[in-house]
């Protein structure tokens, strides 16, 4: 029997470590993950597992042969690094709100280690558009992220590095593994309010701060939260819902290997 005890939402990178170490079958590792950290998809439990398979369906419901044992390096360095930034990152946000707390004196005693540690996120951006640069396939997907309206280079990165199953897998699944699934709060006749579960919460955060740039400049997202506020719906459910299409837009560029175009403007009925 094998035993897995998985830190993170979603358990992906441990899983893929563990595959790429000990080159075990697959459904074996699949079947021990299936139902630890799962998310829900619908009303139906998705489990990491389904993931982890030995076949992937993507979005026009054909199965792609996904080998996680044989994963590229690249990208195994890539989450490390993304992991690292946001570390540091979290410490040096700490550190400027104790310092707000505190007088002069302790300010100026904590001003070093903030400097040193927005030293280092410094440097592990450069290595991360260097190591994203070594490697054509982490180049492309980099290239199609960016693409679109709202998504900049850090998004890019924390999806290349915890969500490389993204444009393999079919929309439900993509949206489940981000976490912007509602999923149902009933109990017997009682019918309570749609809930977001799950997901790998790290995803859903990069995807949060691309939607709020999105609805200001990608005329697509933009149109569907506007719609969405004026019909009353709460801010998090609009946001979420615009996050969900951002997923299965990049789901389908990713799968197409295209970059987003803009549509072109309808043409004047009057015209020839």
């Amino acid at each position: 029997r094998i035993r897995l005890r998985t830190p993170g939402p979603g358990g992906g990178r441990t899983a893929w470590q563990l595959c790429a170490v000990m080159k075990l079958g697959h459904r074996r590792i699949s079947r021990a993950l299936d139902g630890h950290e799962s998310i829900k998809a619908g009303t139906r439990r998705l489990g990491e597992g389904e993931v982890l398979s030995h076949h992937s369906v993507g979005i026009d419901g054909s199965k792609t042969h996904v080998d996680l044992a044989e994963a590229c390096e690249p990208q195994r360095q890539l989450a490390d690094l993304v992991a690292a930034r946001r570390t540091l990152v979290e410490a040096r946000e700490s550190l400027d709100e104790a310092s707000e707390e505190y007088g002069d004196e302790a300010k100026d005693l904590m001003k070093p280690s903030i400097e040193s540690l927005q030293q280092g996120i410094t440097g592990l951006d450069a290595n991360i558009v260097a190591l994203i640069q070594s490697d054509r396939g982490l180049v492309r997907r980099s290239e199609i992220i960016q693409s679109v309206p709202g998504c900049g280079p850090e998004t890019a990165a924390v999806l290349c590095a915890e969500m490389p199953e993204l444009g393999t897998i079919g929309h439900p699944q993509a949206a489940a593994l981000a976490g912007v699934v509602p999923s149902d709060w009933d109990s017997g006749k009682s019918r309570g309010t749609r809930r977001r579960r799950g997901g790998r919460r790290h995803v859903r955060n990069a995807l949060y701060a691309a939607a709020t740039l999105a609805i200001r400049c990608n005329p697509d997202l933009k149109t569907l939260h506007e719609r969405l506020c004026a019909e009353g719906k709460p801010f998090k459910v609009a946001i979420v819902a615009t996050m969900r299409k951002l997923v299965r837009l990049l789901n389908t560029l990713l799968h197409q290997n295209r970059e987003w175009q803009p549509k072109a403007p309808a043409r004047d009925a009057g015209r020839d």
